[in-house]
């Protein structure tokens, strides 16, 4: 149930008779002194709004701000006196305001859903949970899995075009505000209350009881491999959404030697403890897929997270139409020492034609 906008836009807009007392208006602002609660974003359409209030104890009326994909809501007790508030359209900024009866209280806003766009929560924050590299090609899918794992409050989704990563959260961290990307790259943050758990996914065909961290699609998270190492890259100060191991897999398809590849990620904590302490992250390109493995001290190092994968997923296989492009390397926001950009290979070693070594001086 929703209202009806006439072709002729007034101030007041008309409501169906199925939402009796519906009210919205245009380009006002409510009672400055009688707001009760407030969100800075998470609300893109002035709909969410109204149902944040209809299900808001003492909220009577409510006042949206849209701004492009994302947009402002406060809930108020009182209407009077109500202050014109004109748009901007040039910055795209639109002010509605309504009463509580336009809001649906059956809507996912009521079961506490929270949908924030172009928001991560928290680079490399210790409240992580779970992370699936890809397999998550909506951020729906994302939310349900939260829904259907114990100890996930929270999810971020990052969509990558065709596909997306998932990270579970146990706690709401501190917004950050990365804006969408040209490539397609897209962050969307929720709360459980998001998510169905009746579809949650299964990875690779097991429930999230069973344990399985293996990451969705054809990659395999906590693997490694004894193939001969034709090429390793290494890159420090990798901001999360970057250097992924989708990224090393491209790395793979650009050599020709390259049949499988090990991607090694070491996650930094500076905020909390060493400010030297960032992400590092090492792409091992191998000559075949060789005898995969469990690293004997993964288990000892929870900062330490191995990746496995082919050359190519199903159905990238050649003739494959997407272009092979690098996604640039940024830098952990954390202010100093990290100041510079940089992407810099391992020195001595980091082409070995047809013979094995260990991985790194991470083990």
């Amino acid at each position: 149930m929703r209202c009806v906008v006439p072709q002729l836009l007034f101030i007041v807009w008309v409501c169906t008779a199925q939402e009796p007392g519906c009210l919205l208006e245009e380009n006002v602002d409510y009672a400055a002194g009688a707001d009760i609660e407030a969100a800075s974003s998470g609300f893109p359409s002035h709909l969410r709004c109204a149902d944040w209030c209809a299900v808001t104890e003492r909220c009577e009326y409510w006042v949206h701000v849209g701004f492009g994909d994302d947009g402002m809501c406060f809930l108020k007790t009182a209407r009077e006196p109500v202050m014109p508030r004109a748009a901007n359209p040039d910055e795209g900024l639109q002010v509605t305001a309504g009463n509580k009866a336009c809001g649906d209280p059956s809507s996912m806003v009521a079961k506490g859903c929270i949908l924030e766009e172009n928001v991560d929560r928290a680079t490399d924050s210790d409240t992580d949970l779970r992370a699936a590299i890809s397999g998550f090609p909506e951020y729906l899918s994302c939310a349900d899995w939260c829904a259907g794992t114990e100890g996930c409050e929270y999810w971020v989704h990052l969509g990558t075009g065709d596909d997306g990563s998932c990270w579970l959260k146990t706690a709401r961290d501190p917004a950050v505000h990365p804006a969408p990307d040209e490539d397609g790259r897209k962050f969307t943050a929720g709360s459980k209350a998001c998510g169905d758990p009746e579809n949650m996914l299964r990875i690779n065909g097991q429930d999230d009881s069973s344990g399985s961290d293996e990451s969705a699609g054809c990659f395999s998270s906590k693997t490694a491999s004894n193939a001969p190492v034709v090429y390793h890259r290494h890159c420090d100060a990798v901001q999360k959404g970057y250097q992924t191991a989708n990224w090393c897999q491209v790395q793979c398809m650009g050599n020709p030697d390259c049949n499988a590849f090990v991607y090694q990620l070491k996650k930094g904590h500076y905020k909390h403890t060493d400010p030297n302490s960032v992400n590092q992250v090492d792409c091992f390109l191998l000559a075949d897929k060789g005898d995969t493995f469990t690293p004997g001290k993964k288990e000892r190092n929870k900062d330490l997270e191995f990746t496995f994968g082919p050359k190519y997923c199903p159905g990238e296989e050649p003739p494959w139409d997407k272009p092979i492009e690098e996604w640039p390397l940024r830098i952990n926001a954390g202010g100093p020492p990290h100041e510079d950009v940089y992407d810099k290979e391992v020195a001595t070693g980091q082409i070995l034609h047809g013979a094995s070594r260990p991985y790194g001086s991470l083990l």
